[in-house]
């Protein structure tokens, strides 16, 4: 393996790593350098599953019938156990343990649990498929897909699976090596698959997106055909009503996957769309404004304009290009293949099944006192209720940045604050009082109070556990001092942290160490890993000595950071090892 070298190449910055080798190499040189890259990632990639399952080999027995074991209060409810992780046939492992291999690989807990199950289903399910992979012949990802999608089977059928598999996976794509995993999987399993397919087709669900740069967001349902069909008809028609809405306010024409977006949109909003749908009847282009008992919010339409304008830097195009994909739609891990369903296009009323009668029928069967209340109520009144919580830093409130500020929306991401006005529009909006979690607060009960749990969630929403990203209202809150019944008052306080059932199971029962420090909290496993979790929810790696230091209070953030990059650029590996 070739050592970067270091040099003021025209297109790098001064000092940064410049690999010469590259680019003085022949093309044929090019080529075999490449290959050699496949090949270390592919032993890069096996020595992780192999660390994963010499540690699974090492906690694969039940700790309590260990010698010398000694109960502790409350580790029959919450120490470790052995749980399978794997499928039918791979041996057990200790949970808890998983969690210091996880730091080790820098994963987060649930990945290493998943790489683990994997490595012992291919070991011990999956045979001939694995020697493929420990001879650097297949990728690493494939088999592990394989794994996964094989779990299910019982162990009498998997010999059927790892033959089908093992005889494609060095010479064929990937994607038919998956296709021949899920064909020999229904072969194996017949009666399981029918029964697993069953309860896929019984599954409901509504994923959200995250929010992207601009504020934008992905939604997507999983729902019954007939109901999709219906939802898509009904966004169609709120469609067609804004485009004839917009034609006769003179705003600019719109492509129409952002008028059904749009319409999307009202969709949340019940009260309102029964009133637009009953002033527009059953043809949007008909209804003059005399007619219309909602007409349109004149106010609205010119801050539209105003911001279209803003946001292009000049007047509005008349169409906008369509949105790209997004990747971060969070859906349930298991989707089935069923055929999908087209719901692009309207349904088509003028059928000789369904005659054309049918298609200018009113679209709500209300009685006219219904309607007469519906026009005259508050329709505000009929809103939902939702929280909504804005982080916001106090120089983008006081203007001492000089431009705009950022806010962090929770459950939605970072948005510019000039559109927040965009994102409240058309709510009531009730202001509560703005948290300051500068201070710090104390009570005498073990428990947090729901007060207390705002002020800890509001200042740390993510879980506080090396390499950990769950966001949640509902994690458990660890006391950094262990609590002590009968102690000194006023153990329990804004400064616990958030974490994981799983993950405060371990810090309560195997010895995990927190030390609180003005950089963050630094970590201690119970063979002796090192990290830095620092007051921004970063990780970093820790050598014993460095630990030291900062407990002591004799270095600081910057400093350690600083020494980890001179260690990475100069390639000192001795001085990145543990000081044992």
């Amino acid at each position: 393996m070739t050592t970067p070298t270091t040099t003021d190449a025209p297109g790098h910055l001064p000092g940064e790593p410049v690999v010469r080798e590259w680019e003085m190499s022949p093309t044929d040189e090019v080529l075999f350098r490449a290959e050699e890259a496949v090949r270390r990632r592919r032993e890069a990639e096996l020595d992780e599953l192999l660390a994963c399952l010499t540690w699974c080999d090492r906690f694969a027995s039940d700790p309590r019938e260990e010698p010398g074991y000694v109960a502790t209060p409350g580790e029959v409810l919450g120490g470790e156990k052995l749980v399978a992780i794997a499928g039918e046939g791979a041996p057990l492992v200790r949970d808890l343990s998983l969690l210091e291999l996880g730091v080790a690989l820098s994963r987060h807990p649930v990945g290493v649990r998943a790489m683990a199950a994997d490595a012992l289903d291919l070991r011990h399910r999956l045979p001939r498929t694995w020697r493929h992979v420990m001879d650097g012949q297949a990728e690493t990802w494939v088999a592990r897909k394989v794994a996964s999608i094989s779990r299910a089977v019982p162990e009498a059928g998997m010999p059927v699976v790892d033959a089908a598999v093992a005889e494609a996976i060095t010479g064929v794509s990937p994607s038919r090596v998956l296709e021949i995993a899920e064909a020999s999987v229904i072969l194996a399993d017949p009666d399981g698959h029918r029964a697993r397919a069953a309860a896929s087709r019984a599954k409901r669900y509504v994923g959200l997106g995250r929010a992207d740069a601009t504020g934008m967001r992905t939604l997507i349902a999983r729902l019954a055909t007939g109901d999709a069909v219906y939802v898509a008809a009904m966004v169609d028609r709120v469609a067609d009503i804004l485009t004839v809405q917009r034609a006769a306010t003179g705003l600019p024409e719109q492509t129409r996957d952002w008028l059904r977006a749009e319409a999307m949109g009202w969709l949340a909003r019940p009260a309102e769309l029964m009133a637009l749908l009953v002033a527009h009847g059953a043809d949007p282009a008909t209804v003059g404004e005399e007619d219309n008992p909602h007409p349109v919010d004149e106010d609205w339409i010119t801050q539209e304009r105003r911001t279209e304008t803003s946001r292009r830097g000049g007047p509005a195009p008349e169409t906008e290009p369509d949105p790209g994909p997004e990747h971060d739609t969070l859906v349930p891990d298991e989707v089935p293949d069923d055929a999908p369903v087209d719901i692009s296009a309207e349904p088509d009323h003028d059928t000789e099944d369904e005659p054309a009668e049918a298609a200018v029928a009113s679209p709500l069967a209300l009685t006219e006192d219904v309607l007469s209340r519906l026009n005259s109520a508050a329709l505000t009144r009929l809103r939902p209720k939702a929280t909504l919580y804005v982080h916001l830093h106090e120089s983008a409130l006081d203007g001492t940045t000089g431009r705009a500020g950022v806010a962090r929306i929770e459950g939605h991401g970072p948005l510019d604050t000039t559109h927040l006005a965009t994102l409240l529009r058309r709510h009531d909006l009730t202001v509560q009082p703005v948290i300051d979690n500068r201070e710090t607060h104390a009570v005498d009960a073990y428990e947090h109070p729901a007060w207390m749990r705002e002020r800890i969630f509001l200042r740390s929403p993510a879980e506080a556990f090396p390499h950990a990203t769950r966001k949640s209202r509902r994690l458990d809150l660890d006391h950094p001092v262990p609590y002590q019944p009968g102690g000194p008052p006023g153990q329990t306080t804004t400064d616990s942290q958030p974490l994981s059932r799983t993950t405060h199971r371990a810090r309560t029962h195997l010895g995990w160490t927190i030390t609180p420090t003005p950089a963050g909290t630094v970590w201690t496993s119970p063979h002796g890993l090192h990290r830095l979790l620092d007051t921004h929810g970063r990780t970093h790696h820790l050598t014993d000595g460095e630990a030291t230091l900062l407990i002591d209070g004799q270095t600081t953030t910057d400093a350690l950071i600083d020494r980890a990059l001179r260690r990475l650029v100069a390639g000192e590996d001795d001085d990145a090892r543990p000081d044992r």
